[in-house]
């Protein structure tokens, strides 16, 4: 059996919270064994839908925009890390 407590929120809490709840999923991305990995992903993705969703942006426009950002910086493809960057202001 499973204890939990429940709270309905504001929708200034609302998206307040799935901000925080983004943090501690993607830690448990960080810690999780090969074969928790996909669960703990899906409830990343879960929240990030959650957050689109309460802030009015589309899932598609989501991944245009991470298509547009492959393109410029590429996509975690090569195992370059980059530790710091500087943007020049124009």
């Amino acid at each position: 059996m499973r204890n939990t407590k429940q709270k309905s929120l504001n929708r200034k809490d609302h998206k307040k919270l799935l901000r925080l709840k983004l943090l501690e999923e993607s830690k448990e991305v960080v810690d999780a064994k090969k074969g928790k990995l996909i669960n703990e992903l899906a409830d990343v993705l879960q929240v990030i839908k959650s957050i689109a969703e309460i802030e009015k942006i589309s899932f598609k426009k989501i991944e245009k925009e991470r298509k547009n950002k492959e393109k410029k910086f590429g996509a975690f493809k090569k195992g370059i890390y980059l530790f710091w960057s500087v943007h020049n202001k124009k």
